[in-house]
């Protein structure tokens, strides 16, 4: 396989031509976007799969799904969480991979996971709100909200994770300060 750098930096936002020049820009956020678009939805989508059918090299494909973080894995990890016909168990999956995967662009599905009907669905709904906080994914307000929705949630379990990420988070300010 070969890339072509130029077009996939064009592609990505990554090269800009000013007067003065070309500005080139990098870093580990586009090299994320850069991974995911050479080796393609299908690649992701599948990723998901394996993972969730709980095959041989499923960690692995967990680890690198995190590394990652494509936005075609989390469109399959949703896809799997509405298929309300599918087994409860790889409804589960699909939601425990992507509260590790998730980043900040995943924060806005939070609301309508923690409303979900399955009550473990709803906890690890939590547990993303954990994932992001502890991954500093989040504008501070926002993290405070999720976690405040979490506290006032009906289902104990994430009224708990919500308390643990605020002492986490109080402990963090703490030592912070």
């Amino acid at each position: 396989m070969t890339v072509d750098w130029q077009q996939l930096a064009q592609a990505l936002g990554t090269i800009t031509e000013h007067d003065s020049g070309r500005q080139e820009d990098g870093g580990t956020a586009a090299a994320r976007l850069a991974l995911a678009s050479i080796l393609g939805p299908a690649v992701w989508r599948d990723a998901v799969d394996h993972y969730v059918a709980g095959r041989p090299g499923a960690e692995l494909s967990r680890s690198v799904l995190r590394m990652v973080r494509p936005a075609a894995a989390v469109e399959r990890c949703l896809e799997l969480l509405n298929d309300k016909t599918g087994a409860v168990e790889a409804r589960r999956s699909a939601m425990e991979l992507l509260r590790f995967i998730a980043d900040g662009r995943s924060a806005h599905l939070v609301d309508e996971l923690l409303q979900d009907e399955d009550p473990q669905v709803q906890v690890w709904a939590a547990c993303m709100v954990d994932q992001l906080v502890w991954d500093d994914a989040l504008p501070e307000g926002e993290a405070r909200r999720l976690v405040d929705l979490c506290a006032r949630h009906a289902n104990e379990q994430v009224r708990e994770r919500a308390a643990f990420v605020a002492s986490v988070t109080e402990d963090r300010r703490a030592r912070d300060t």
